[in-house]
């Protein structure tokens, strides 16, 4: 399957299309239905193991001048 995703709003309006990378991000704040070409029916995006974001590695990195001075 390829090809851009929409989405199904509040209204059950559809809304798209959008990139895999824009779906992720309007998934996170919300779960809602996606389809795209070469699927048959519409479905909840938590359940596509490609719209899930990569597990976070739990470091916390230090961004900016604090970093570059060694001071954070």
């Amino acid at each position: 399957m390829s090809g851009p995703w929409f989405i199904l709003d509040d209204f059950n309006q559809v809304r798209g299309p959008y990139s895999e990378v824009e779906l992720r991000a309007l998934t996170q704040a919300r779960d809602c239905q996606v389809c795209r070409e070469g699927m048959t029916d519409w479905v909840m995006a938590s359940s596509l193991p490609e719209l899930q974001l990569p597990p976070r590695s739990g470091r916390v990195y230090a961004l900016g001048a604090e970093a570059a001075a060694g001071t954070f």
